[in-house]
């Protein structure tokens, strides 16, 4: 499996479990949380995950 395509597959898992829980506590999900699900589980599904993800930004110092 491509790494690109696993990151994907593994944030929208986490993603997907916050929302989860959040939707258990009866607390409404963040726009930003459902987004983020959205693009990772399209990248997973995606012949080129990295045409969705985009360019990666420069770490931080």
């Amino acid at each position: 499996m491509a790494p690109l395509r696993k990151h994907a597959e593994e944030m929208r898992d986490m993603y997907g479990a916050e929302i989860q829980a959040a939707r258990e506590a009866g607390i409404e999900s963040s726009p930003l949380q459902l987004e983020s699900w959205d693009k990772y589980d399209a990248a997973a599904r995606s012949e080129d995950p990295a045409t969705l993800l985009g360019p990666v930004p420069p770490a931080r110092t």
